[in-house]
């Protein structure tokens, strides 16, 4: 494809070190770094000899992590006690010409409503409650 082309200022041939090849694939660990070359471009060639992956805080440190959602939100025992509000806005209208919309959720039942709004006049914020 002509997006995998590289560009003509490139040179023509590139030697990439372990590092750099480290930082290009986000971080990521491999077993094998020569695995990278069956899926690279004929160009490409990396140095093995000479650098090591740097080290990261996580491959000498271990950091115990706490469970999750170890407190949880309390629902409330019957529906429609707590609601919540909410009216946000979008970029641009809608297909019906709606510009704004009114969320309610319900606390205890996490039930969600949503209403579009045309405008943020008072009338029409009245109709969605």
């Amino acid at each position: 494809m002509s997006c995998d082309k590289v560009p003509s200022f490139y040179p023509k041939f590139r030697c990439f070190t372990i590092p750099e090849l480290h930082w290009y694939i986000g971080f990521r660990q491999l077993k094998d770094w020569t695995s990278v070359l069956d899926v690279a471009q004929p160009t490409i060639s990396f140095d093995t000899s000479t650098h090591d992956t740097p080290l990261e805080l996580g491959d000498v440190a271990n950091i115990k992590k706490s469970r999750r959602n170890t407190t949880p939100i309390p629902r409330l025992p019957a529906f429609l006690v707590v609601v919540h509000c909410e009216i946000s806005y979008g970029d641009s209208k809608a297909v019906g010409g709606a510009r704004f919309c009114l969320m309610l959720v319900d606390w205890a039942t996490r039930y969600c409503w949503i209403y579009a709004l045309k405008s943020l006049c008072h009338e029409n914020i009245k109709k969605g409650f």
